[in-house]
């Protein structure tokens, strides 16, 4: 039976001081983790779209929550205002599509899982 592990939570302003240190937060976890370092890119790469698309829709503050299990971290983002709308941007729409296919939009933020290993690295470890 494993234990139940805390999530890691950060609150930041929407600008780009904010993103960075959500940038650094996300690399952080991803280290504690182990991570595969594609899978920490993705990780960020996920996040700091789905900012940027609460950001143009007029957020002040980001709250990010992200809840290790493992094999995989299941990520939150909430704000204070509603996201851009995906067909504002369609490269952002495919990217997350890709990286993120169980994305799921709500009022005020998004949620999405991320692998933490990825399919080579669990070949390997066999």
């Amino acid at each position: 039976m494993r234990a139940e592990r805390e999530p890691y939570e950060l609150s930041v302003p929407a600008d780009a001081s904010g993103l960075s240190t959500v940038r650094v937060f996300l690399r952080s976890i991803a280290r504690t983790l182990d991570a595969a370092p594609e899978r920490s890119d993705d990780l960020e790469l996920v996040v700091s779209e789905v900012c940027a698309a609460l950001v143009e829709g007029g957020s002040r503050s980001l709250h990010i929550e992200v809840r290790p299990d493992d094999s995989a971290l299941a990520v939150s983002v909430q704000a204070d205002a509603a996201p851009s709308t995906p067909e504002d941007n369609a490269i952002r729409g495919d990217l997350l599509g890709t990286l993120a296919p169980d994305l799921t939009w709500f009022d005020h933020g998004a949620r999405f899982t991320v692998a933490v290993v990825s399919d080579d690295d669990a070949d390997q470890t066999r």
